[in-house]
């Protein structure tokens, strides 16, 4: 609902192939890209302009190969049509890796990380990774992680699970940490 009166004004929009998006709004606004999911706002005649686009990336900001560690990456594509999806992990130690499936309609996937980035104790088993279609199918991304930290010593067993950030942004908050002399987190 527009609180400022007047009818939404969106004009023409159209997606290519990669997914990315392009909205006309006739000489007033022109949005483009390809990791935004909803857009509103209000223009300076006072008429509301919302727009959803289709989700098409996720990003995950860590995850870990290391010895004890299980990472994966689950990828549902809700669609009607398969999903081509690309991951990127960009590695600690400054390089990435390229990893392609195709995720079937109305389906789940799951990456075994280990299985592309194999097993290391070294920053090149440490990543991040972007998880995208790349043929305009939407797609959402989660990554569960299990772990078996420092066996015989901490024995510290357990999981996690995220769901990926819808894009990169410069300043994040977090509901919960601790500074436990306890822990061990490097």
């Amino acid at each position: 609902m527009n609180p400022y009166g007047g009818s939404p004004a969106v004009y023409q929009s159209s997606t290519n192939s990669q997914g990315n998006f392009n909205v006309s709004l006739g000489t007033k606004y022109t949005a483009t890209g390809s990791d935004v999911y909803n857009v509103a706002w209000y223009d300076s005649d006072g008429d509301a302009v919302v727009y959803e686009f289709q989700m098409i990336s996720w990003y995950f900001a860590e995850g870990t190969c290391r010895p004890g560690f299980d990472p994966y990456l689950t990828i549902q594509n809700p669609g009607a049509a398969d999903a081509a999806v690309k991951i990127t992990y960009m590695k600690g130690d400054s390089t990435t890796q390229i990893q392609n499936l195709t995720v079937s309609a109305h389906s789940r996937s799951t990456v075994v990380v280990k299985d592309t980035l194999g097993e290391g104790n070294d920053a090149a088993h440490d990543f991040s990774s972007k998880v995208e279609c790349t043929n305009g199918q939407s797609i959402i991304a989660e990554r569960p992680m299990y772990f078996n930290y420092r066996p015989g010593q901490l024995n510290w067993n357990g999981g996690s699970d995220v769901v990926g950030a819808l894009s990169p942004a410069s300043v994040f908050y977090f509901a919960e940490g601790t500074p436990a002399r306890a822990s061990t987190r490097t």
